[in-house]
């Protein structure tokens, strides 16, 4: 029975599909532009490694606590752990430069934005508003964390968690849109 749902709801979406499509005009002009840009991305403040230290210990002992007691260790203990022993990693091996490449494709246009990470939405959005055919593309050549807005640090949440989600400083992400922006305009 679910099957038949399914597949009556993939028949209705072939069937949009295919009315756009006739719908659809041809692209005339299809002149193909790049334009690469490669930036220096600066980290975000990090503990020191002895602070980082204490932290990987304080969450091996929290981690211990748990298991003697029975709590939950998977959904908060074990995860942090991970987290705080990576960046403890990265601190120890010394932060180098972040080096990133932003790409523009113009086709007609149609423009594509790689972007080497996971933009927040408002941020993809002010791109998009640079052309009538604008498409961010995320994880593009490489990928740095995610990519917050300068207030999302200032809210706090999950993907603004130091490494490894977050290892770039406030202000990047917006950075990052005014050179996709401006390379835009320039193709």
């Amino acid at each position: 029975l679910f099957m038949l749902a399914d597949l009556q709801e993939e028949q209705g979406k072939l069937k949009e599909a295919l009315a756009l499509v006739k719908d659809a005009e041809p692209l005339h002009d299809c002149a193909l532009r790049v334009g690469r840009k490669k930036i220096k991305l600066n980290w975000r403040d990090f503990p020191t490694i002895k602070e980082a230290e204490e932290r990987v210990a304080a969450c091996e002992r929290r981690l211990e606590e748990l298991k003697a007691s029975g709590g939950d260790t998977i959904s908060f203990a074990e995860p942090e752990l991970r987290r705080s022993r990576k960046l403890l990693d990265l601190l120890s091996g010394g932060l180098g430069n972040i080096i990133a490449e932003i790409q523009v494709i113009r086709i007609g246009e149609v423009v594509f934005a790689a972007i080497p990470g996971e933009l927040f939405v408002e941020l993809g959005l002010a791109i998009k508003k640079g052309g009538r055919y604008v498409f961010v593309v995320g994880y593009a050549n490489d990928y740095h964390g995610y990519i917050p807005t300068r207030e999302a640090y200032a809210e706090g949440g999950y993907e603004v968690i130091p490494w490894p989600l977050s290892k770039l400083r406030p202000g990047t992400g917006e950075e990052i849109r005014d050179i996709a922006l401006k390379m835009i305009k320039a193709i």
